[in-house]
């Protein structure tokens, strides 16, 4: 199945079944499930509302929490692959048949990802230079790992970062031995948090899992100006060093990371204060993301990885 885990954005679901109504038919049967986190009797109405247009159920989930409503909808699948995208999201035409085609052609794999490209909402700060700073494209949201599908690399310097549940299939099988999502992160109402897509690929990928990347499968996914705000990438920074100290746990955190996490400390705080010189705001801010980053995977590796 397909599956779109939902809390209160009623007019970006709408938008999202509208668009996946557009989307190539497939030769394969499908469904789509539609997991409410809020329980509401109109995004009840609006979802029922696509039934002569989609093979869609909806399925109501009180607990609050984008893991819980994940792990809901892999309690409800009826097919040995889930698919995930978001409720804010729009889809390439041909998604969907790109996505059926490398989960068949692909078979051997566990879990198979696809490109999210950003949709910008409000034109970027000076600041805000992906390029600069690689790990802003996670902040908003976006997956780009080249236009060709090739099987995805875990390992080494250049290795892919996980994929996003804005655009990923798993074998269902290997949800359950994982241990399903990890309740204990993702966004939870107004608690904006994220990860546990990120640990579920790594967890699954530590098992001996297997990942392909389905480059021609595309969503495409908003960026909103909060999302673009210093505040809001500090933040993401922070989690995200928690999330590096927490993925080297093994089951201590290897000397290596402190040095290396030491050094790439030090090394934005050159880049901080080349900007700070240069009066670039892009340099010197992705020297401070990046001290932000090694300080929270530091903190955070000397408590044990657990307290965010």
């Amino acid at each position: 199945p397909v599956a779109i885990c939902t809390f209160r954005r009623s007019e970006a679901l709408r938008a999202a079944l509208e668009s996946l109504c557009a989307c190539e038919p497939i030769d394969v049967p499908w469904e789509l499930i539609v997991v409410d986190n809020a329980a509401e009797d109109a995004v009840r109405t609006l979802v029922e509302g696509f039934a002569d247009r989609l093979p869609v159920r909806y399925v109501a989930e009180p607990t609050t929490g984008t893991s819980h409503a994940r792990n809901r909808a892999v309690r409800e699948a009826r097919a040995p692959v889930i698919l995930f995208t978001d409720d804010d999201v729009t889809f390439d035409r041909r998604w969907l048949a790109c996505m059926a085609a490398a989960i068949e052609d692909q078979g051997s794999y566990d879990f198979w990802g696809g490109r999210v490209e950003p949709v910008w909402q409000a034109p970027a700060p000076r600041w805000f230079d992906i390029e600069l700073c690689p790990m802003l494209g996670d902040c908003i949201v976006r997956y780009q790992q080249g236009d060709e599908p090739r099987p995805w690399n875990p390992d080494g310097p250049r290795h892919d970062p996980p994929f996003y549940t804005a655009n990923l299939a798993l074998r269902i099988e290997r949800i359950i031995e994982a241990g399903y999502f990890d309740t204990s992160v993702g966004h939870s109402g107004a608690k904006r948090m994220g990860m546990e897509d990120s640990l579920m690929v790594q967890a699954i990928a530590a098992a001996g899992g297997r990942g392909w990347y389905a480059a021609d499968a595309v969503v495409h996914h908003p960026v909103p100006p909060e999302r673009m705000t210093r505040r809001f990438a500090r933040q993401f920074a922070w989690r995200q060093g928690w999330l590096s100290a927490r993925t080297h746990r093994q089951p201590r955190v290897p000397r290596w990371f402190y040095r290396v996490a030491l050094g790439k400390l030090f090394a934005g705080a050159g880049r901080w204060l080349r900007g700070l010189v240069t009066l670039d705001p892009a340099q010197r801010f992705a020297g401070r993301y990046f001290m932000v980053f090694n300080v929270s995977k530091l903190y955070h590796a000397l408590r044990g990885g657990d307290d965010r």
